[in-house]
This record gives structure tokens, sequence and C-alpha cells, in this order.
């Protein structure tokens, strides 16, 4: 089962709207990076959207290896954003998050973690050490 600790969710920014994005990302990139991009839109937990016309934003859950692939992506087509880790929002905020994302995220987590496993790394590790998303669980468990 995968550690969770050190997964996040960043929100990228954009001074662009869709369209401007489209037609500076998504139409410049490769056939790999497309086909890598669809696949973590499509099969990623993630959420995208605008702000008024002018601003584009997208929401990852991500660990390490895949922020590095999206910050490279982006530097290399020259698009200028602004990270936000919203990480802390999901036990704080979660009407910072929209329905679908949460969503994808519920399901990603029921489908990686098992109540048994969380309450053996708190026996293991100490309460003190659980990451965000085993809270976020357990917390959407008991209210079922």
């Amino acid at each position: 089962m995968k550690d969770l600790i050190e997964y996040k969710i960043i929100k990228y920014q954009y001074n662009i709207s869709n369209e401007e994005l489209t037609l500076s990302l998504w139409d410049k990139m490769n056939f790999n990076e497309t086909k890598w991009a669809v696949k973590l839109t499509i099969e990623g937990v993630c959420d995208s959207s605008e702000d008024g016309e002018e601003k584009s934003w997208d929401i990852v859950f991500l660990e390490p290896k895949l922020e590095k692939r999206i910050d490279e992506v982006l530097g290399k087509y020259g698009i200028e954003y602004v990270k936000i880790d919203m990480t802390e929002l999901l036990l704080k905020d979660i009407d910072s998050f929209s329905m679908d994302f949460l969503g994808k995220l519920d399901d990603y987590l029921i489908e990686t973690l098992t109540v048994d496993r969380v309450l053996d790394g708190i026996l293991d590790d100490g309460i003190e050490n659980m990451s965000i998303f085993e809270r976020y669980y357990l917390s959407r468990i008991s209210a079922e």
C-alpha cells in the first residue's frame, strides 16, 4: 500500500484563461506529453476551472515525482504559474474543494487505504504521524 505522507494537494494558478492555456500548452505538447497529460486528467485526482475569463487553475493530488513532472512540462512551454499547497485545507476548509475533486479523492483513498491499515499505523507510529489523508479518510468513514 502507498505511504501518503509525501502526497499533497497543489493548486496551480495561471494568469491566463483555459482557452489560452490550451493554445500555449496543450497545442504545443508532443505526443508523449499529451498522452501523459490526458491520462492525468482522466485517471488522476484533479480538477480544473476558471476564475473569470482571465485566470484558470488546476488542483492536483500528487506525490513529489508527479509534481516535478508537471513543473517541468509547464516550464518547458513557458507557462507562468503560482503553486499553492492546499493540503491542510482538506481538514480545515473542505469547501475550498469541488465535490468532483472530493469524490475522486474519496474513491482513491477507499481503494488505497483500509481502516485496519490506518489503525495499525497509529499503533506503530503514533497518531501524531498520521498523514492528513489518513485523518481525512477516517473522518469520512466515521461520518457514514
